[in-house]
């Protein structure tokens, strides 16, 4: 039996503890813009990602690389979005081998969850993920039914179930999010932790991110199979370091600004990609034993970073 200990803030953690690795040993989740870079990791990187949690996250390709399109991405409705052409747009980058090929994702569990209270991502355009991933044979499960606020959903801490909680983005809504989504994407073979506080008996780490986006790499098009020997976070973070210049995990939303309504915002991270100084790493105590761990990286979402959460 596999066992995991799950904290939901991580950007890094290892969630499983088995005797010897797949093929697919890594897999991704995250919330809200963090759920939206789930999704694509997956898609882009499906030879190494096995499986993928979207939590109110928007879908691929949404906003076709245009902000002007956020709108209809964050509030719908979702006949804005067109389905056929995002499926489109993966298959020719498949097919142009600039992403993996898309008979990797067939048999991939992909967990979908919106909470009922979240008003800040329109479910209908959640749902949308669904429609995207179906024509490539993937396995769905999907949670609409809690009556969450936007946020990460636990069963012991928290704010207020159906309340916004600004400051953590942590919902106690009596549920276990993060075993529900990694038990289904690792093919419910995890142990259910006590809802009782205890004691973790890991390690949490801190990690420099500096050794996978410094010195900045360059924009390429060559196609992944010429690129076989560049590890998936290298590639990764080339593709943040040359799309993402206009994150900032302290203010997000539009303001009085020289572009359309928007300022160019200032980041408090170390570079112009997003990316802070320091990630972290949950190793379960079984896991410094010798055994081989599968990888779970969990990227939180829009003011959820250390410089901006209470956490």
């Amino acid at each position: 039996m596999w066992s995991a200990v799950v904290a939901p803030l991580l950007l890094l953690l290892v969630s499983t503890a088995i005797d010897g690795l797949p093929r697919t040993d890594v897999t991704v989740s995250g919330i809200s813009s963090g759920g939206a870079m789930a999704a694509q990791l997956h898609i882009v990187f499906s030879q190494d990602i096995s499986a993928c949690g979207i939590v109110t996250g928007i879908p691929y390709y949404c906003s076709r690389g245009n902000i002007m399109n956020m709108n209809a991405c964050m509030n719908g409705p979702a006949t804005l979005i067109s389905v056929s052409s995002i499926t489109n747009k993966i298959n020719s980058y498949a097919s142009s081998a600039l992403i993996d090929k898309v008979d990797n994702l067939s048999s991939n569990p992909i967990y979908i969850f919106h909470g009922k209270s979240d008003h800040t991502i329109a479910e209908n355009v959640v749902k949308v993920n669904e429609q995207i991933y179906k024509p490539y044979n993937v396995r769905i499960k999907t949670n609409y039914d809690t009556m969450a606020n936007h946020g990460f959903v636990t069963d012991n801490y928290g704010g207020k179930c159906e309340i916004l909680e600004s400051t953590q983005y942590i919902n106690n809504c009596n549920f276990n999010l993060a075993y529900d989504m990694l038990n289904y994407l690792y093919s419910g073979h995890l142990i259910k932790p006590s809802t009782t506080s205890t004691i973790l008996k890991g390690k949490l780490l801190e990690f420099d991110q500096n050794a996978f986006i410094d010195p900045p790499l360059q924009v390429t098009t060559t196609p992944l199979k010429q690129q076989e020997q560049r590890g998936i976070f290298d590639l990764w973070s080339q593709w943040v370091d040359a799309t993402l210049q206009l994150y900032n995990p302290v203010n997000y939303l539009p303001s009085n600004g020289t572009f359309f309504g928007f300022a160019f915002p200032t980041t408090t991270s170390f570079s112009n990609n997003g990316f802070d100084k320091t990630g972290y790493l949950y190793v379960p105590s079984g896991c410094s034993k010798g055994k081989n761990c599968s990888i779970h990286v969990a990227l939180h979402g829009c003011k959820q970073g250390k410089t901006s959460s209470s956490v």
